[in-house]
């Protein structure tokens, strides 16, 4: 970590530290970061100096945020100094007091100048501030700022120009603009803008059941005490499922804004501590946090050297900050530079029934009868949150007796453990449950839900309901498919295993732990007693292992040797003649198999998952094995395997895995003989996964290989791409009456086989970048049969037609040489084709037949350099995709049909017309495609275009220059006739800026009421290719769609803005606009007189505070009651 940060109390310079007149400050941030200041102050020394800047630069200063103000406040020559040049490029934000002399100081002009070349080049953020002045004297260079620029005939023409576009472009900017009132007012505003911008965290989620949490909050509150500068720890501590986590959670959301940064680390105990430190690092240590004013709350601490790796030192925080520890062991915080220790103590009776009545009777009071046993139970639970929300769940829907019955039993329970209430959960669960609780509590919390179920269900645990019974009794939960188990019932669990014999756990019945693990193998004390072992080897000690190790677990039913890390070091050993013990596994993974086969003992066949990733295996195994319950094998970055497993004797394998295999050779038909019958892949996914950097088939090799796999009957998908050396496929593949998936991109393969039209269940089909020959292309072959047309030479395959694939949905044959000729009729004939991808050929124009597929909606002719004509869409179409059509001179798809044809009731989704880089149709059709849209908008259909253009269409009745737009609406202006708005942006590559690749526009349209934000909607075009020159973006949202709140009292909103934003790639904003569209009249809103008559000329937006209550202003123009958004 960096030292402390020492301090200062002088007034400010160019070239050191942020320094204060009247109060002590922090030093500068550490050379080596970008940003020294948060803020940097330009303002006209005369005007405002020891009155508004001054008290603006003190309230910034109190806040912990740095500010640089030049306090010389003297213009030494006509050249402003390199190092006040400096201290801007340094700054995150600038705020600029404009005041009635600013404009007379050439000083503050090339500062001005300087900062709006930062926002520009460095993203710096600029806040104007409108000291007792006109935004639109600022804007347009009147009133004052027009004095000034008449005497500045001296100045050079280039120079004073700069000037101007720099005060035009600031003066457009969001802002504050201070005219009467209490100037106190705006400047706490303007501050607490500043505050919320440079905080970025978001509130954390909590429960929405909180019960008596205010006395407590109160306290920890007061510990803070947010107005003292000292470094302080404070320490959480309290029994597993006290509340310490949901307190920390509501600390944190109280009281992360009013720090630099902030950061929430959860179940510290559980993770990497590399990580963990990451995160802290990236969240509130780096960039401009170092040495701030920073919250840190370390949740679940439970081993000190955490503790010491993550704030271990005051030095490593700035003044103010304040870190939060939580645990459960207080011993922990001992020895520590803890300013104060908290206990949580239990909720009093009041608050515990309310919470338990939450949970048991989903009331906030007990149900009548119930009152009596409910406060025995509360009692017996000694208000702990976490027991009282177990019972409670427990109880929910039983009878009365039944409630005695259970209040009689738990009463013979130690009730003073708060582990005896928790297990009491556990001894109502039968012996199968018990077990399904068990596993998880000590191998699968955070796993997917549908695998443990898969591996349970192999246990005979009856997973399914079992999972059920405990989630209805709050012993797990889920989250996003996540198996979910509580820190205090895991341990509960631990507790059950080791119970018996806590000293010896060769006798546990399932052993998780790594010290534990090396004790048992290296010591051969395992007994018959162990049914599961999960070993991660990141953390564990190198072992040797031997067969005496395993000799005795008789009942192992799960094995995992697994490593949490990225590279999987040998660590763990075996010999030649290992054995396996048991006969019982049902799941066997092993990271890092170090044998170059399986053990001539193992069975398997009660297997339902076997992985043994990054293997030494050079043969899965040598003999038949009869592994009639397997399910999935995975032998993935096994880089020595040299032959397919035999799964004859597996009839059920669902998944094989191979990617990575690198020393592969072929896939031979044992993979599928099944006793003399055919293997039956149910459900069959399987997946031979090859990929260029794997080539499991030996691509390199000079002999040609050939899968030979037809006898899977049941095979769903055959993904063979990236083998570029693979020619051919079996010929009776058409006999895979259920292969739904082909995929053989990038093959060597020339002649697809002839029987590939009987494959009537296929749906997707790929054969990209697949060229074919040079005379005789097997694309050409293919489709000129498919389609019933011969090759003029006469030679290639003699293949039926494409009609034959009923159920294909997706066809993708770019990047194949087809030209016109390649395809005929007979691709009309694909009727449930969804989506076309031509892109990469030699097509002139697009097949005529296309305008046939009734059901197509995405068609891609991207990178089609020949192309020059798309002349028929079919009415289902939703996207086109013609990026890069150099050629492309004509678009005549806008038909009204077509168009009023997309407003039905089961075409409703938007429609996206893709152009970019098609320079040929910018010279032709642009205005001609726009006016279409224009002239057919519709009430119910969103479009969105973009293609190459530079102005926005003459119809547009409120263009703007630059990033945004904003309009006043009429009163009414939603009515019958109101159709949607069109909104438009003009685009291009930054001059002299290096093409960096696809970036993403966004706009964000925002409706206002008044002068607040009442809602929004937003529109995202995803490019995937770079535009060369200027673009347009037409986006149409119709009314009747916005998805926004209040949508039946639209006429509420008072003015509507659109933000246009660039992302990812070295592109600017232009233009903008936004169009009101009416159906009685769509070429001249019927409104546009009002509109204009209220909207500034460039629709920008200011603040106005005037009395004690902020005012937002467009343009210098009407005043009205707002705050910043």
């Amino acid at each position: 970590m960096a030292p402390k940060r020492k301090q200062s109390s002088t007034r400010s310079t160019l070239t050191t530290a942020p320094k204060r007149k009247r109060s002590s400050t922090r030093s500068t941030l550490s050379p080596s970061f970008p940003c020294c200041w948060d803020v940097f102050l330009s303002f006209r020394g005369e005007d405002t100096r020891f009155n508004f800047t001054d008290h603006l630069y003190n309230e910034l200063m109190r806040r912990g945020i740095r500010t640089f103000r030049d306090d010389e406040g003297l213009e030494r020559g006509g050249e402003i100094q390199p190092s006040l040049l400096k201290a801007i490029e340094d700054s995150m934000i600038s705020v600029v007091v404009f005041s009635k002399n600013y404009a007379h100081s050439k000083w503050c002009l090339d500062e001005l100048d300087k900062i709006m070349r930062s926002r520009k080049e460095e993203r710096q953020m600029v806040l104007p501030v409108f000291y007792h002045v006109e935004p639109s004297d600022v804007r347009k260079q009147t009133g004052s700022f027009g004095e000034a620029f008449a005497r500045y005939g001296e100045v050079t023409e280039e120079r004073v120009l700069r000037w101007r576009a720099a005060l035009t472009e600031a003066g457009s900017l969001a802002g504050w603009h201070v005219l009467h009132g209490y100037e106190s007012v705006a400047i706490q505003k303007i501050v607490q803008h500043i505050c919320n911008w440079l905080v970025y965290k978001k509130p954390l989620d909590l429960d929405d059941k909180l019960i008596g949490m205010g006395p407590c909050l109160k306290e920890i509150a007061s510990l803070i005490s947010n107005d003292s500068d000292d470094v302080r720890m404070i320490g959480i501590h309290g029994i597993g499922g006290i509340g310490k986590t949901t307190i920390a959670k509501i600390v944190y959301n109280q009281n992360f804004y009013k720090f630099e940064g902030a950061c929430f680390l959860s179940s510290v105990s559980e993770r990497d501590l590399l990580q963990l430190q990451k995160e802290l690092f990236g969240a509130v240590m780096g960039n401009r946090f170092c040495f701030g004013k920073v919250l840190v709350i370390l949740d679940d601490i439970d081993d000190p050297a955490q503790l010491e790796s993550l704030a271990g030192r005051h030095e490593w925080f700035g003044p103010g900050s304040r870190i939060i520890v939580t645990t459960r062991n207080k011993h922990l915080l001992h020895g520590c530079e803890v300013f104060r220790l908290y206990e949580v103590k239990e909720l009093n009776f009041d608050e515990a029934l309310h919470l338990f009545s939450l949970h048991a009777f989903k009331m906030d009071s007990p149900q009548k009868g119930f009152i009596k046993l409910s406060r025995c139970i509360v009692d017996y639970c000694k208000r702990l949150p976490l027991a009282l929300k177990v019972l409670g769940s427990h109880l929910y829907g039983k009878t009365k007796s039944e409630w005695e019955n259970e209040l009689t039993k738990i009463r013979k329970l130690p009730s003073e453990k708060i582990h005896s209430v928790l297990v009491r959960g556990f001894h109502k669960l039968d012996l199968t449950h018990r077990s399904i609780f068990l596993d998880v509590a000590c191998f699968f919390k955070g796993e997917d839900i549908n695998f443990v179920t898969e591996i349970l269900e192999a246990c005979n645990f009856y997973a399914v309901s079992g999972m059920r019974v405990l989630n209805d009794r709050s012993l797990i939960s889920t989250s996003n498919n996540k198996l979910l188990m509580h820190d205090l019932i895991q341990q509960m669990g631990w507790d059950i295993v080791r119970e018996k014999y806590p000293d010896e756990p060769g006798k546990w019945s399932r052993l998780w732990d790594p010290e534990d693990i090396y004790h048992v193998l290296t010591t051969n004390t395992g007994t018959q007693a162990i049914e599961g072992i999960f070993l991660d080897m990141s953390a564990s000690k190198e072992i040797h292992l031997t067969t005496d190790g395993f000799k005795k677990m008789k009942k192992l039913r799960l094995l995992r040797v697994y490593h949490n890390l990225e590279n999987i070091s040998d660590t763990m050993h075996l010999p030649q003649d290992f054995k396996f013990p048991s006969h019982e596994l049902r799941y066997l993974h092993w990271d890092g198999w170090t044998l170059e086969s399986l053990p001539s003992n193992f069975h398997g066949e009660k297997l339902v998952e076997l992985s043994l990733k990054h293997s030494s295996l050079k043969q899965l195994w040598k003999e038949h094995k009869c592994l009639g319950k397997l399910k999935v094998i995975n032998l993935s970055n096994s880089q020595h395997l040299v032959e397919c497993p035999n799964l004859s004797g597996a009839p059920h394998v669902e998944r094989l895995i191979l990617d990575g295999c690198t020393s592969l050779l072929e896939v031979t038909r044992e993979v599928s003989r099944n006793h003399g019958g055919y293997g039956k892949f149910t459900k069959a996914s399987f997946r031979w996964n090859i990929y260029k950097r794997a080539a499991p088939l030996n691509c390199s090799s000079k002999r040609p290989s050939v899968i030979d796999i037809c006898s899977l009957r049941s095979l769903e998908t055959l993904i063979v791409s990236g083998c570029s050396k693979l020619n051919k496929l079996p010929e009776d593949l058409g006999s895979l009456q259920y292969l739904m998936i082909l995929q053989a991109d990038g093959t060597a393969i020339t002649q697809p086989p002839f029987s590939l039209v009987h494959l009537r269940n296929l749906k997707e089909l790929s054969f990209r970048g697949c060229k074919g020959s040079t005379s005789n292309s097997w694309i050409s072959s293919l489709l000129s049969r498919l389609l019933h047309r011969e090759n003029s030479d006469g030679t290639g395959l003699q293949l039926p037609y494409l009609s034959g694939l009923y159920s294909l949905k997706y066809l993708d044959l770019s990047g194949c040489n087809l030209t016109d000729g390649s395809i005929n009729d007979n691709l009309g004939r694909l009727r449930f084709l969804e989506e076309l991808n031509l892109s990469r050929n030699n097509l002139v124009t697009v097949p005529e037949e296309v305008n046939r597929l009734s059901n197509l909606r995405v068609l891609s002719v991207n990178q089609c350099k020949s192309l020059q004509e798309i002349s028929k869409l079919p009415r289902s179409i939703k996207l086109l995709d013609a990026g890069d059509c150099i050629s492309l001179e004509s678009l005549s798809i806008l038909s009204p049909q077509l168009l009023q044809h997309l407003s039905s009731s089961s075409c409703l989704r938007p429609v996206t017309f893709k152009l970019p880089n098609c320079f040929a149709l910018a010279q032709h059709d642009v205005a001609t495609i726009l006016e279409k849209l224009h002239q057919h908008f519709l009430p119910e259909i969103e479009y969105s275009i973009v293609l190459p253009g530079s102005t926005i269409p003459e119809w547009f009745q409120h263009p703007s220059v630059g990033s945004s737009v904003t309009i006043e609406l009429p009163p009414n202006w939603h009515n019958k006739d109101f159709l949607g708005f069109a909104l438009c942006s003009v685009f291009s590559l930054e001059e002299d800026e290096i093409i960096q690749g696809p970036g993403q526009i966004c706009c964000n349209f925002e409706f206002r009421e008044g002068p607040y934000l009442s809602s929004s909607i937003s529109w995202t075009h995803s490019g995937d290719r770079v535009v060369e020159t200027d673009h347009i973006w037409l986006v149409y949202q119709p009314g009747a769609k916005l998805m926004i709140s209040k949508i039946s009292s639209l006429n509420k909103f008072r003015k509507i803005t659109a933000y246009f934003s660039l992302s990812g790639a070295s592109h600017v904003m232009k233009n903008c606009g936004i169009h009101l569209i009416y159906a009685r009249d769509k070429k001249v809103n019927h409104q546009t007189r009002y509109t204009s008559a209220k909207r500034s000329s460039d629709g920008s937006c200011y603040f106005c505070l005037e009395e004690a209550q902020p005012k937002r202003v467009r343009g210098g123009e009407n005043c009205e009651e707002g705050s910043h958004a």
